[in-house]
């Protein structure tokens, strides 16, 4: 992964994919532009390839025509992030699509760029529900790329001073705490970001973020049940 060229990134066609919520984002976006733009609550694995279909249609374009793609890595619901990153790999294993540009970005640091430009007050901190009593969580106490995401236990947010934005990605038994305040996932403002060289990498692959590698417990009836 490298940084971007800031100054030539919103000058280009690209085709974004965000599906790290219930709701997945399709959009082509050209000089801080949308041209087309989807979203959808059905599964991923159709809205996604729905998506950039309509998308491209709506502009008589096709992928050969796009400068890259623009690719949201997580945290989030990660069957959905891993269909998006599944579909973007198989395009750009294809000869004719193999020199397209591809950049991703964190879900957190998306609404932590739009919380600084809307000059919220710091810290503040954004958590969304990973498992049982455990949260994504980013805490931005100085400036974004300071901010690291990390896995953290109700308990410790509690603690935390400054506001508490909860995003809600997926369905979940477990409700934030009381202070949190809910947060809409507003990727149509994406194009109106500024600095995005602190929010964009570019890649050679697409791959889905993991604060925590997985833990595979044995099945049994009782736990299970």
């Amino acid at each position: 992964m490298s940084l971007i060229d800031s100054q030539s990134f919103f000058s280009e066609k690209l085709l974004l994919i965000d599906a790290s919520s219930s709701t997945v984002y399709i959009g082509l976006m050209h000089n801080h532009k949308w041209l087309s733009f989807f979203k959808s609550e059905q599964e991923s694995l159709v809205s996604v390839f729905n998506g950039v279909r309509l998308c491209l249609r709506e502009v008589s374009l096709d992928l050969k025509n796009l400068d890259g793609f623009i690719f949201c890595r997580g945290p989030g619901k990660i069957l959905s992030l891993r269909v998006a990153a599944m579909a973007l790999n198989s395009w750009l294993n294809l000869p004719e699509l193999s020199d397209k540009k591809l950049y991703s970005y964190k879900s957190f640091n998306f609404i932590a760029s739009i919380l600084l430009m809307k000059k919220e007050q710091l810290p503040f901190h954004i958590i969304s529900a990973y498992r049982s009593d455990q949260w994504n969580m980013l805490s931005v106490e100085n400036t974004l790329p300071e901010a690291k995401l990390k896995i953290a236990a109700s308990e410790e947010i509690e603690k935390l001073s400054g506001d508490i934005f909860y995003i809600k990605q997926r369905e979940s038994k477990y409700e934030p705490i009381t202070q949190a305040k809910e947060i809409h996932y507003q990727i149509k403002k994406f194009v109106e970001l500024v600095n995005i060289e602190i929010l964009i990498l570019h890649n050679d692959k697409a791959e889905v973020l993991t604060l925590k590698n997985p833990e595979f417990v044995k099945w049994n009836a009782k736990r299970h049940s």
